[in-house]
């Protein structure tokens, strides 16, 4: 008579309808009968196991699917690391974020299992839950003597990962906003000695948002002169980094992305005052910051540390197809024209665009 088995993922899915069971005591209506529908479909175990009593089994291999970038280049970094701390062998996959999403959906649709593990923007994580796609990571955090919940920001914890009665994610890559500075120019004492002379205050890092317009000002050259810098603030600016600045702001001047109705929440004076703000910011911000990518940064390091830059020759063509490829192509042309335009200004670098528009097309070809 053959023996009933179940596999590794198998087990897995069971317990995960096992502790959506046991919680939905304590969930409101709405949130039990989503629970419910996340597990129609699946046959019911003869027994279904405890979550508490019956052991995981250790996998000898687990494999993580994520976006390729700088989130793949750190879990392959871990590779060692998980094999040394737990004996189990790590393989990482990814995908470019224009085909991640649908690569998690076929595969979970279709029942595969080709992912144990998948670090993804949490925006997805509703979605898969209420599908009964991912498995509760609440007696996994109660049980591990390495995660402390307290460790978390509250607010962030919740947001992640924290609903429908479980925590069904750990955030990996936070987005915080992390206010930098140079502490070499804070902590001179000539510079301290004229900015209490300009201001009349003591330079130190800004607590506020007064503050940080102040320190800016009197470190941006253009309008200091005896400033050391060129200019006193940066930011990513560029395309929707620019929310990380301003949508903090709106937020601690009262206003909300929506209302308790849905609507938008900004479009009053909170959301007014902290784009006034915002491009106050950016008057002491170099000039290419609206259009400056950090990721460019990372990804021109990387490829001068594996010696893999593309020749600039190269650039003059048509960029690689390939999404890695395509996107060191952007960064070095970015890199490039920006050198072009600090080295020889905006006159000459006019001057060299006109001429080449006008070459005649047989120097063009030559």
């Amino acid at each position: 008579m053959k023996k009933n088995e179940i596999n590794r993922r198998e087990f897995l899915k069971l317990t995960s309808i096992a502790a959506a069971g046991a919680a939905l005591a304590a969930c409101t209506p709405k949130a039990a009968e989503v629970l419910t529908q996340a597990t129609k479909g699946v046959p019911p175990p003869t027994e279904i196991p405890s979550v508490a009593a019956t052991p995981m089994l250790k996998p000898s291999k687990l494999v993580a699917f994520t976006k390729e970038g700088d989130v793949s280049d750190g879990l392959k970094v871990c590779i060692d690391l998980v094999k040394q701390k737990t004996g189990i062998t790590l393989e990482v996959q990814s995908a470019p974020e224009a085909d991640f999403r649908a690569k998690v959906t076929a595969d979970f649709a279709a029942g595969g299992g080709a992912y144990d593990l998948i670090f993804m923007p949490y925006a997805h994580m509703r979605e898969f839950q209420s599908l009964g796609h991912l498995l509760p990571l609440d007696q996994y955090i109660s049980d591990s003597p390495d995660i402390n919940t307290a460790d978390f920001i509250p607010a962030l914890l919740k947001a992640y990962g924290g609903w429908n009665c479980g925590q069904w994610a750990l955030p990996g890559k936070a987005d915080v906003y992390i206010n930098c500075y140079r502490k070499d120019v804070f902590n001179d004492p000539k510079i301290q000695d004229l900015f209490k002379a300009r201001t009349g205050k003591e330079l130190k890092p800004p607590q506020t948002v007064t503050d940080q317009l102040v320190i800016a000002e009197f470190l941006t050259k253009s309008i200091n002169p005896d400033s050391p810098l060129t200019y006193g603030w940066t930011n990513w600016s560029e395309k929707l980094g620019i929310k990380w600045w301003w949508g903090p702001r709106m937020k601690a001047l009262g206003g909300s992305y929506l209302d308790e109705k849905n609507h938008p929440g900004f479009n009053n004076e909170a959301g007014l005052q902290a784009l006034k703000d915002c491009l106050a910011m950016h008057k002491f911000a170099p000039p290419d910051v609206a259009t400056f990518n950090p990721a460019y940064l990372s990804t021109l390091a990387s490829a001068q540390e594996k010696n893999t830059l593309l020749p600039l020759t190269g650039l003059c063509s048509a960029f690689p197809q390939d999404a890695e490829g395509n996107f060191l192509a952007y960064a070095e042309a970015a890199s490039f024209t920006r050198f072009l335009e600090h080295q020889y200004g905006d006159p000459l670098l006019q001057s060299l665009i006109y001429n080449f528009c006008n070459m005649p097309p047989e120097v063009l070809i030559s």
